[in-house]
């Protein structure tokens, strides 16, 4: 099975040094990472021509997206650039590296999996999501050589978590490493409309 890092997301799981949660802001813990993995692995499991990990320019990553978090990803190995529109209110999620493996395989990767990650020029901590079971609802033909509809998996990785942004613009850089295979993302973002 393939596996690939992914980089920065809107919503969900990292700690941001310079962002506290706002009232009313929940931040995942525990067993919620589980679910969030497995929403963004299904997000990010269309075909390669409209994958947000493949895409380029931005163009795409606002297909697809929930209504409560706003995902962030990385790519498929390398370097990117994307620039984004973001509704206000949500909160941005997404892995700096992350696999689906076995066990094992993800206690080997978490082993030497690194990442950083900044909002406007500060420093987020990103937070470690060991071995979980998931589960992950894959469209057809899709990048991460699943197959079509539910599946039950193992998921890891380094992911990030950032309150809702005021609405206005703010760059979201992260780059994250395991093994030899190295990920970097810088999204620039629109913020739009008001926060509920």
């Amino acid at each position: 099975m393939r596996w690939w890092g992914v980089v920065v997301a809107v919503s969900g799981m990292l700690l941001a040094a310079c962002a506290q949660a706002e009232p009313g802001v929940a931040r995942p813990t525990g067993g919620v990472w589980s679910d969030v993995q497995g929403r963004w692995w299904g997000w990010a499991s269309v075909p390669e021509a409209r994958n947000p990990v493949a895409d380029r320019t931005g163009e795409f990553c606002g297909e697809g997206q929930p209504d409560d978090v706003w995902f962030v990803a990385g790519t498929f190995g390398g370097a990117v650039e994307r620039t984004c529109e973001v509704p206000a209110g949500r909160p941005l999620v997404g892995p700096v590296v992350n696999r689906i493996g076995t066990s094992g395989e993800c206690a080997l990767f978490m082993a030497d999996a690194k990442g950083q990650v900044s909002l406007d020029g500060v420093p987020v901590v990103p937070h470690e999501v060991g071995a979980v079971k998931t589960v992950v609802r894959a469209g057809a033909d899709n990048s991460w050589d699943l197959r079509a509809g539910e599946s039950r998996v193992t998921a890891c990785g380094l992911w990030l978590w950032v309150p809702p942004l005021s609405p206005g613009r703010h760059e979201l850089r992260f780059e994250g490493s395991t093994g030899k295979f190295h990920v970097a993302a810088v999204y620039r973002l629109k913020v739009v409309g008001e926060r509920a």
